[in-house]
C-alpha cells in the first residue's frame, strides 16, 4: 500500500511543533482530503512530514474516524446559507410581553345586584372578554351561568374572589343598606367602586363616607337602560366622575390605568363619553 505524504503549511507546521498529537494530526490531515472519500481515506496510511521536527509519525484511522474527519473537512468547504433574518428563540419575549399586556387589559368585574340592569351591562362586559362575577339577594345563578358569569350566593365569597372593579347596580333606596352589608374588608384595599345610579350627589357622598381611603371611586350615570340600549349603545350618553383615584398599591393594575380600561368598555360600545 502506497504511503501518501501530506505537505503541511508553515502555520500548521508551527501548531504541530507545539503539540503533535494524533488529534492535531488528524485535523491537519483533514484539510488536504480534497475529493477523497471516507473509505479511501481510511485505506491510506498517512504520514505527516513537518520540516525540522522529529515528531512525524504514521497513523491509520478507522473507517468511523475517517468518516467523521471527512464530513468536517468537506462541510467547511460549503458556503453558508441564510435561512432566517430573525430566527426563532426558545423564549419569545415580545410575544410574552404582549400576552401580559392583554391579560392586564382585561378586568375582573364584580356586580352587586344582578337584576335587569346588572344583567344588561354584564352581557357587554363578557362580550369584550372581561371576567364577570356577581352576587345578589335573589338567586340568579341560572341566568348568570347562561351568560358566562360566576354567581356567588354569599357576599363573603364574592369579595374573596377579589374583583378589580365592584359595580353597585342596586336601586337608589337599597344602595346604602347593600353597601353596609358588603364585607369590604375582604376585598383588596385598592378595589375600584363604581355606581350606576341615576343620581350623583347621594352615591358620591355615601361612597366617600363608607369606603376606606385606599379604595378608588368612580361615579357614573349611563343615560340609557335595557330598553333604550338593548340593540346598541352607539351614540348613547355615558356620564362619569372619577371621584378618587389612587396610584397602584399592590393591585395588578394601576388605579389610573384600571379606570381607563373600564371607561374604554363603554367607549368601545360607541357611547358618548361625558366627564362631569
Amino acid at each position: 500500500m502506497t504511503a501518501h505524504n501530506l505537505i503541511v503549511p508553515d502555520s500548521l507546521a508551527q501548531i504541530c511543533r507545539r503539540s503533535c498529537t494524533n488529534s492535531t494530526r488528524k485535523t491537519i490531515a483533514s484539510k488536504s482530503l480534497g475529493s477523497t472519500s471516507p473509505r479511501e481515506y481510511a485505506q491510506r496510511t498517512a504520514r505527516l512530514e513537518v520540516p525540522g521536527s522529529s515528531h512525524a509519525k504514521s497513523f491509520t484511522p478507522s473507517l468511523r474516524q475517517a468518516a467523521v474527519t471527512w464530513r468536517v473537512a468537506t462541510s467547511r468547504r460549503k458556503s453558508l446559507k441564510v435561512l432566517a433574518v430573525d430566527p426563532a428563540q426558545m423564549f419569545d419575549f415580545e410575544a410574552k410581553a404582549q400576552r401580559t399586556l392583554e391579560v392586564k387589559a382585561k378586568l375582573h368585574i364584580g356586580i352587586v345586584g344582578f337584576g335587569n340592569f346588572g344583567q344588561f351591562i354584564a352581557t357587554r362586559f363578557v362580550s369584550q372578554g372581561h371576567k364577570v362575577s356577581c352576587t345578589s339577594r335573589t338567586d340568579y345563578s341560572t341566568e348568570a351561568a347562561q351568560m358566562g358569569v360566576t354567581y356567588f350566593n354569599s357576599a363573603d365569597d364574592f369579595c374573596e374572589d377579589h374583583p378589580d372593579v365592584v359595580i353597585l347596580a342596586t336601586s337608589i333606596l337599597s344602595t346604602e343598606v347593600v353597601l353596609g352589608n358588603l364585607p369590604v374588608q375582604r376585598l383588596r384595599q385598592s378595589t375600584l367602586f363604581v355606581d350606576v345610579l341615576s343620581v350623583k350627589m347621594f352615591p358620591r357622598q355615601l361612597l366617600l363616607q363608607r369606603l376606606p381611603v385606599q379604595c378608588d371611586i368612580l361615579c357614573t350615570h349611563p343615560m340609557f337602560g335595557p330598553e333604550s340600549g338593548k340593540d346598541s349603545w352607539d351614540g348613547l350618553t355615558f356620564v362619569y366622575d372619577p371621584v378618587r383615584v389612587n396610584p397602584s398599591k399592590g393591585n395588578r393594575i394601576d388605579g389610573v390605568e384600571r379606570i381607563k380600561i373600564f371607561l374604554d368598555i363603554w367607549e368601545q360600545e360607541g357611547c358618548k363619553m361625558v366627564e362631569m
